[in-house]
């Protein structure tokens, strides 16, 4: 059976079903369009199948309903969780970017809304949403958030914010100078676990932080104890939070800089309001920078080879993700976290449109290129030669 929760006193005229199926980082980049179309008069309800974005979407005051059923390995519970929401006739259901898996598509259809809203990912899918005459938007790249912005404005939305949605309960601390967070995890799911930093580098960066005299919070998630205690073990002085969503943004707050993987946690910080800094590797930062006060740090010159369409992501030049072992050194990142508690980091300018990779092609439209952070942070960093391929 799907796990529901009403709000009292959130309501409107027309009723949403949005589809937050992907991690948290992906729903906290939808969350402006969430309250744009609270504030269009829409009432919101929304479907979920991870346990944080359960906890997130519960604590935002635009959210009506929280539908939510464990689908990933359990597929019958689907069944369920149709019944559910083909039984309000919701006038719309919106499956925000990224959705790539044809499944979705097809829950999408399944629905029962009046009307489909879901980016054209080309496939299966497409077949799919027009046997359904679902509304299918083009996708063009640049920031995720933009990407989320093109489905509500078919709505006829217009308005949106580029900040994220964050419960005010969640804001109530404040920053404590020179205490760093850390997130060293990442979710696992179809590889996704490659985006990680190795953990002997972070292990170096916070015991460079302890030995500045500095406080540093380590944050961990339900499958990443193993590493919290490898990390804490080795950092004497290291502070250790592994607890629920909520908390752990209360204890964020309180930090003065952070530093993560391209991870939901990672976008957390920064919807916080504190400066993060955020390591890429096989995933473009044009693409999801956290919003906010941010850095997207990639220096290295092996392109972006995270492609969205695919079931598992690997290393397409097979040379063992050079670009986040080798390339991201610890002196580099160290400047930035300086950097940070000095003089805060500047906010992100999204992009609304640039190249992407979908099913093995390159996509999208050219960009201008992204002001170098390497050369803040790295001014006599060496040229790295990749193999072609």
């Amino acid at each position: 059976m799907a796990a529901m929760r009403d709000s009292a006193g959130v309501g409107g005229d027309r009723s949403a079903l949005v589809l937050l199926l992907p991690g948290l980082g992906d729903a906290m980049v939808f969350s402006p369009c969430l309250d744009a179309l609270a504030h269009a008069g829409y009432a919101i309800d929304v479907v979920t199948m991870l346990g944080s974005i359960r906890e997130y979407a519960r604590a935002l005051d635009v959210v009506r309903r929280v539908h939510h059923a464990p689908l990933l390995g359990e597929p019958k519970r689907a069944f369920g969780l149709l019944r559910a929401v083909r039984a309000e006739r919701y006038d719309v259901a919106i499956v925000p970017f990224p959705a790539a898996r044809f499944a979705y598509a097809a829950f999408a259809a399944l629905t029962g809304a009046r009307r489909v809203l879901m980016h054209d990912y080309g496939g299966i899918s497409r077949a799919v949403l027009r046997a359904r005459r679902a509304e299918l938007v083009e996708l063009r790249g640049g920031h995720r958030f933009f990407e989320n912005v093109r489905l509500v404005q078919a709505l006829g939305v217009k308005t949106i914010s580029e900040s994220y949605l964050v419960p005010e309960e969640w804001r109530e601390a404040q920053p404590i100078p020179n205490v760093v967070g850390i997130h060293a995890g990442s979710m696992t799911y179809k590889g996704n676990e490659n985006k990680r930093w190795p953990l002997e580098k972070f292990q170096q960066l916070i015991q460079r932080q302890l030995q500045l005299g500095r406080s540093v919070r380590l944050f961990v998630g339900p499958q990443e104890h193993a590493d919290g205690e490898f990390l804490k073990e080795r950092c004497p002085g290291l502070v250790l939070y592994a607890t629920t969503l909520v908390e752990a943004a209360r204890a964020i707050c309180e930090c003065s800089a952070f530093v993560a993987n391209d991870s939901g946690v990672a976008h957390l910080a920064a919807g916080l309001g504190v400066p993060t800094i955020a390591l890429f590797a096989m995933t473009d930062p044009l693409r999801v920078q956290p919003l906010g006060r941010s850095i997207g740090f990639r220096p290295t010159e092996c392109p972006p080879c995270f492609d969205e369409g695919m079931q598992h992501f690997t290393c397409v030049r097979n040379i063992g993700y050079r670009c986040i072992r080798d390339d991201l050194r610890v002196d580099a990142v160290s400047q930035l976290v300086d950097r940070a508690l000095a003089e805060g980091l500047p906010a992100n300018a999204p992009l609304e449109a640039s190249p992407f990779r979908l099913y093995g092609r390159l996509r999208g439209v050219a960009a201008p290129p992204a002001p170098s952070e390497r050369a803040a942070a790295e001014p006599a960093a060496m040229t790295v030669a990749h193999p072609e391929g």
